[in-house]
Parts: C-alpha cells; sequence; structure tokens
C-alpha cells in the first residue's frame, strides 16, 4: 500500500475505532481472545464485526478483563478481517490486485497505537511511498502458521525484504520491537541482504529513555506472542 493509503485508512476508521475501544474490554479467558461489551446486551455495537465478542461482562473475573487498545490488533480484527474475508486475499491486494513495487519494509509491533503507527509513516516517508505491512500485505484469514512453515528465508516476509528498498523500523514508545522475536528475526535478514535500515522513534518516545533502553538492549531476551 501507499503511505496514503495508510492516512487515509485511519482517517476513515479513527471514530468508530476510538468509541469501539471505549466500550470493550479484552479478554483471553478460556484460552480464546474475545471482545466484553462494557454496555453488556445495550451495546451500540451490533455484530461487532463478525469479531468474537461477549456481552455478560459477570462471567468474567475482573483480572481477566482489559482495556481494549486502538492498537493493529483491533484494527486487523475490526476492519481488515471483515473487509477482505469474501474476497479470499489481503487488503493490499484487495485495493491492487496487480500488486505495487515495493520501496519500504516496515518492521513494527502489533502492540502500538494505530495511529502513532500511521503518524511516523506519514513523518518517515512520502505519500507515495509503498509500505510492505504484514498485516495489510497478508490475508489475515488465512492460516498463518502455514506461510511461514518452511524455510524462513521463504518466508513472505523475507521475500518482500529482499525486494525492499529500505528497511523502516517503527519504534513503539516502550521499545518492544528488538524484544519481539519476530522484529529481531526481520532485522537479522536485512542484515544478511544488506538492505538499508533506518528507526524512527514513536512520537512519544522519551528520547533520553529511549537511548538508555537501547544501549541495554539484549536480542536474547526476545520474545514471541505466540511461542511456537
Amino acid at each position: 500500500l501507499f503511505v496514503r493509503d495508510f492516512v487515509e485508512f485511519y482517517s476513515s476508521v479513527e471514530e468508530d475505532l476510538t468509541a469501539y475501544c471505549n466500550c470493550h474490554w479484552l479478554t483471553f479467558a478460556a484460552g480464546k481472545c474475545a471482545h466484553v461489551c462494557r454496555e453488556g446486551d445495550a451495546c451500540p455495537f451490533g455484530d461487532h464485526a463478525s469479531v468474537p465478542y461477549e456481552t455478560d461482562r459477570s462471567a468474567f473475573d475482573t483480572d481477566d478483563l482489559m482495556d481494549l487498545k486502538p492498537n493493529m490488533h483491533t484494527v486487523v480484527a475490526r476492519y481488515v478481517k471483515p473487509r477482505t474475508k469474501s474476497a479470499g486475499t489481503s487488503y493490499a491486494l484487495k485495493m491492487y490486485p496487480e500488486g505495487n513495487k515495493i520501496t519500504h519494509f516496515v518492521t513494527h509491533t502489533w502492540e502500538e497505537d494505530f495511529g502513532d503507527f500511521v503518524w511516523t509513516l506519514q513523518t518517515a516517508l512520502s505519500p507515495d511511498d509503498v509500505v510492505w505491512v504484514c498485516s495489510f500485505a497478508l490475508n489475515q484469514n488465512a492460516d498463518i502458521k502455514q506461510a511461514i512453515s518452511g524455510e524462513l528465508l521463504d518466508s513472505p516476509f523475507a521475500v518482500a525484504l529482499r525486494h525492499a528498498v529500505k528497511q523502516l523500523v517503527v519504534l513503539d514508545r516502550d521499545l518492544r520491537v528488538p524484544r519481539r522475536s519476530w522484529c529481531a528475526y526481520e532485522l537479522a535478514i536485512a542484515g544478511q541482504f544488506a538492505v538499508p535500515t533506518f528507526l524512527w522513534p514513536s512520537r512519544r518516545s522519551d528520547m533520553e529513555q529511549l537511548e538508555r533502553e537501547v544501549d541495554a538492549l539484549d536480542m536474547r531476551d526476545a520474545t514471541a506472542t505466540k511461542p511456537e
């Protein structure tokens, strides 16, 4: 997608995304991810765009309920998956069936505020730059595990990196990116392919704290949302 596509996308969902997150909690109780309606059966979001949801808040312990954040996880669940399910393809290929030649591969964490993520794209790049962002470049209704089940160097991530002119590393405020196993892998592959890499801090970053955390980083401490 072009950077301008992300700007237009966020502009179209920002109000709904904010209201939706304010009306829901997030839970992983019983081993599944679901959005729990703060207003119960009176929730104003109807069928929730097919996102798994629960209206009975009393069925969950308080410790099982977290604030729902307007991050990539929520954006994919509420907008990307429903809008691409019938097409059976990625959001990017639905918009551009012939594809676009990418200029930048974007490494980032899904936990970052989506508005901050789009701000970074706007600030670091030009509107006509074409970025490869996994959540929009890959079919989110498909089995992602299958796409990365073979040799890692043959995965869609590695293939996209090989064709990118540069790698943009979007640093979230809490500097989670280097601590995420898959992000660390993307950084390593970019180095192996000699892809120029540049880092861009969040607009919410404390730069002095960021410098201290960079100095203290140890890639051996990297973790993954799904350890497998």
